[in-house]
Formats: structure tokens, sequence, C-alpha cells
């Protein structure tokens, strides 16, 4: 019998392996899984926070920095300082970003309908079910906040 530990990276390699599917139905494009997420993001929440992209992708604040900046510097979101709260960035998609934007999504859609159409739609829905389960069991664990990287342990653990 499989540990918890086994099991749970048993079904993490299961996942990366459907992730790498629908990244192979993009093609050659251009950005990283990450970058694509804030751009899906940004899409979807319209022009916004830098803070409230943070919450939405959950990854560390450094890490969304360097993807914004990489972006602006590709042309696809500009970013806004508020004249008397520097601290304050608000970012949206630029014109470029939003084209780019839907045809991502839409090869995305294309591959995700792939994958659905292998089931019946009572499958489909268990499938729905269960991810929707897997997310409501896992987002109190993997809160970037929470999360501390301990150096030499290569892992990440919570306080």
């Amino acid at each position: 019998m499989q540990s918890k530990i086994e099991s749970f990276s048993a079904f993490i390699r299961f996942f990366s392996s459907i992730i790498s599917f629908i990244e192979e139905g993009l093609g050659k494009i251009a950005y990283s899984t990450a970058e694509m997420s804030v751009l899906f993001e940004l899409y979807s929440l319209g022009p916004c926070s830098a803070k409230t992209v943070l919450y939405h992708v959950k990854m560390n604040k450094g890490h969304l920095s360097r993807i914004l900046y990489r972006l602006e510097k590709a042309e696809l979101v500009k970013m806004f300082r508020k004249p008397d709260d520097r601290r304050f960035l608000s970012v949206t998609l630029t014109p470029k970003g939003t084209q780019e934007t839907e045809a991502m999504i839409k090869l995305h859609n294309q591959q995700l309908e792939k994958i659905l159409s292998n089931m019946i739609p009572a499958k489909q829905q268990d499938l729905i079910t269960a991810m929707e389960t897997v997310k409501v069991l896992l987002e109190g664990s993997h809160n970037p906040a929470r999360m501390k990287y301990t150096p030499g342990l290569k892992q990440r653990t919570t306080k």
C-alpha cells in the first residue's frame, strides 16, 4: 500500500501529464505557464490591483512582480502607480495582451474539449465535482502567504 506522500506525488505526476497535454495544444507560445495564468486572470478580472492578481494566481509577490515586468516589457500588460500612493500598483491588459490572451484561451479550451470529449456527460460531471473537491481541500493548505522555504530541505513547509 502506498503512503499518503507517495499517493499524493503520483497524483501530482499524473496531473502534470494532463497539464503537459494542454500546453502541447498551445503550440509554440512564448509564455510560461505562470505567465499564462497571470494573463488569464487579468483577462477574467479586468483592470485591477497587483494584490488582486496575487490573490487569484496564488504565487509569491516576487515571482508575480518578475512576471508582470516581463509581460509589460512584451507590451502585454500596462502597470500604473497611484500618484498619491506609490505602493498601489494597478495592472491591465493592453490591446495586444487581450488579443494574445484570447488566442491562448481558444487553444486552451480546444485541448480541454479533447479531454472531455472522451467521456460521457455523467463522467464529465463526476470529473468536475471531483476537481472542485480537490480544489476545496487544497486551497487552505496552498496559501503562499503561509508557505516558507527552508534552505537545504528543497521543499516548502507551512508555518
